[in-house]
């Protein structure tokens, strides 16, 4: 590795939140939670699980990763329920650290956005989003409708 890259992975390496997962369940209720802080401030990322929840707008982009990627019904839905990344923080890669992790921990299933559910789905996360499906197999195509499978 050439000086130059070497100095920047340090600089990317220092920067790095240590990011904590934790599972919970509450009665039928199960969350994952990601939490991390980065420049002395929290961030975090919950995810919910839907399983046999209804799934108002993205019910085909659901159905479409069962057949495509899993071949089978029986796989978990987990929503995101809420992020929240430091606003000196955003832009620089950490929202996309925190859903990446949190997809590793909920695997395998398939993750949809809170739009699929009548919540919102800001602009920023979307693009999180279809950054993630450079790497995850997904189907929609807007922030109501989108869905990733984590095989």
């Amino acid at each position: 590795m050439n000086p130059s890259a070497r100095r920047v992975a340090a600089r990317f390496a220092a920067k790095r939140p240590r990011l904590k997962v934790q599972k919970s369940q509450a009665g039928l209720s199960a969350e994952i939670s990601v939490t991390g802080v980065v420049d002395g401030e929290e961030m975090y990322l919950m995810l919910r699980d839907m399983t046999g929840h209804q799934l108002r707008h993205c019910e085909s982009s659901v159905e479409a990763l069962r057949e495509r990627v899993f071949k089978s019904r029986n796989v978990p839905i987990w929503r995101v329920v809420d992020v929240q990344v430091p606003e000196q923080a955003q832009g620089k890669g950490y929202g996309k650290m925190l859903y990446e992790r949190a997809l590793k921990a909920a695997k395998p299933a398939i993750i949809v956005t809170g739009g699929c559910t009548g919540m919102g789905t800001s602009s920023a996360a979307f693009r999180v989003w279809k950054s993630l499906s450079r790497t995850y197999k997904s189907e929609g195509s807007s922030p109501n409708d989108f869905a990733i499978a984590v095989p």
